[in-house]
């Protein structure tokens, strides 16, 4: 157990989601009574420095912890969709856009920069020795998972 002399609230959102696993940003707002303002930036600070994994359904963020163990499994360079959709939903949620205008632009954002991620995918696959035909079939079945919002 902590000294909670020594905690802050950071510590205590850390440990609040090493807890309740998969919790939504509204159970961590209720939790930690500070405006989802400020607990967005913890955020975005914690999963920078990989202590959390942020996701959406719909409207409604998600956190999670992230163990150690999932930090070996994971591979350096991968390309993320998750990521990916995170940083598009963060900077339309900036312009006030709705989840409808989102699903809308989503395509139109993947296909400007669909050339880097498709090189970016090759050059990986390719490091990893694949041969081009399976790095062919990876990449349509990629390419289907990257559209879906």
């Amino acid at each position: 157990m902590q000294n909670n002399i020594l905690t802050t609230p950071v510590d205590n959102l850390v440990e609040y989601v090493k807890v309740h696993k998969n919790c939504s940003f509204t159970e961590v707002i209720n939790h930690l009574k500070f405006p989802l303002e400020i607990i967005e930036k913890w955020f975005v600070i914690l999963e920078e420095y990989s202590i959390v994994k942020v996701y959406y359904k719909g409207f409604e963020g998600y956190i999670s912890y992230v163990e150690k163990e999932d930090l070996k499994k994971s591979k350096e360079g991968e390309i993320d969709i998750d990521n990916l959709k995170k940083i598009f939903i963060l900077k339309s949620q900036d312009k006030n856009f709705s989840y409808e205008k989102m699903r809308q632009l989503w395509p139109i954002f993947i296909s400007e920069y669909e050339r880097d991620i498709m090189q970016l995918f090759q050059d990986k696959a390719k490091e990893r020795g694949y041969s081009i035909e399976k790095i062919d079939k990876a990449w349509i079945q990629f390419k289907k998972e990257l559209v879906i919002f």
